[in-house]
């Protein structure tokens, strides 16, 4: 079999060039795609500045007496102790107490189990300092 094709044939059926729109349509996707990222990105950024909470430095430690079977909490203080100006602590979630916001005060007796010390700050809000199981 054999196949001829005429010079005014080729022309006719060459009005229109595929690799352009391909092209084309690369780059649009491209764009749209590099839109779409920068917009999660600034979404990411921007709601989580709002959300930025300034950071307070004070501990308070604690330590289990064998002996007794309960535990110590000593305020250690920290870069920011001469802003507190309370200290509570509570185990599991039961009546508060209360620890001096004197830097080196420690409470002893304090039953073991789920302990929350929380700092009062001085025009600020109250924070938790240490949260932990004893």
């Amino acid at each position: 079999m054999h196949l001829t094709v005429h010079p005014t044939d080729t022309m006719m059926k060459m009005t229109h060039n595929e690799d352009a729109d391909s092209l084309v349509i690369g780059v649009i996707l491209m764009v749209a795609v590099t839109v779409i990222l920068a917009a999660v990105i600034a979404a990411f950024v921007f709601g989580m500045a709002g959300s930025i909470e300034k950071q307070y430095v004070v501990d308070v430690g604690g330590q289990v007496d064998t002996a007794s079977n309960t535990v110590l909490l000593t305020y250690y203080g920290g870069q920011d102790a001469n802003r507190v100006t309370g200290l509570n602590y509570s185990v599991d979630g039961g009546i508060p107490g209360s620890i001096s916001p004197v830097v080196g005060t420690s409470v002893s007796g304090i039953p073991r189990g789920h302990i929350v010390v929380t700092a009062s700050i001085k025009d600020g809000p109250t924070v938790v300092i240490l949260n932990s199981n004893y």
